[in-house]
């Protein structure tokens, strides 16, 4: 089993482009982080606001919106479907792929900032996973903290490596990744638990290649 126990998040929201390549998205205050989630519940019927990862609703403002999303009870594709109905219904001269993109574990969703488009929109990503870790592992620190959600991760990955388990990485770049997973799948044949120690670039940005 691999375990991606190091995860920095990737806080930006500039996966959107519009017709001239600039970002769709903006930054979004910390005061319409609830207002545009609870929006955003009215269409997913999940709970979004009391599963916030990152520094999302902590800091002033936020590049995106981290939410997570327990994988066990809610399915991606469903999810993405119910998301595509909403823009086929709302903007049907619009493509949903402007609107919806899906890359590693998150669903991302160009989201209107407290659910008017006036007010621009904001990146909110759908994150899938075992959500009570997540929101343990991915938590946002408290904005006076001298330590980071990093730093909680590392500490993570020291335990897990303290109790026997065989580490990967640090891997922070694609080419790294390849390689992990490469040797990570050895170590798995060979019946080994494995941390896998990931650090995503924050220029990461999800394209068709990378959807899933």
């Amino acid at each position: 089993m691999i375990q991606a126990v190091h995860r920095v998040l990737n806080e930006g929201g500039n996966i959107f482009k519009d017709p001239e390549g600039n970002p769709a998205t903006t930054r979004i205050n910390k005061a319409d982080v609830k207002p545009t989630l609870a929006w955003l519940e009215k269409i997913t019927k999940l709970d979004h606001r009391n599963h916030m990862l990152g520094t999302t609703g902590v800091k002033d403002t936020s590049g995106d919106l981290d939410v997570a999303i327990d994988k066990e009870k809610v399915d991606k594709n469903e999810l993405t479907s119910i998301l595509q109905a909403w823009v086929v219904k709302n903007y049907p001269d619009e493509d949903p792929k402007e609107w919806i993109r899906k890359s590693g574990i998150s669903v991302h969703f160009k989201t209107p900032i407290n659910g008017d488009p006036k007010n621009g929109f904001v990146q909110t990503d759908l994150m899938f996973g075992d959500q009570k870790f997540m929101s343990f592992a991915l938590g946002g620190m408290d904005a006076k903290s001298n330590f980071k959600g990093q730093h909680r991760m590392i500490m993570i990955a020291s335990l897990a490596k303290a109790q026997g388990l065989h580490s990967i990485g640090p891997v922070s770049d694609i080419n790294h990744l390849v390689e992990a997973i490469e040797e990570g799948l050895k170590k798995v044949q060979e019946g080994a638990t494995l941390v896998m120690d990931v650090r995503i670039k924050p220029e990461y940005a999800a394209s068709p290649v990378h959807e899933r």
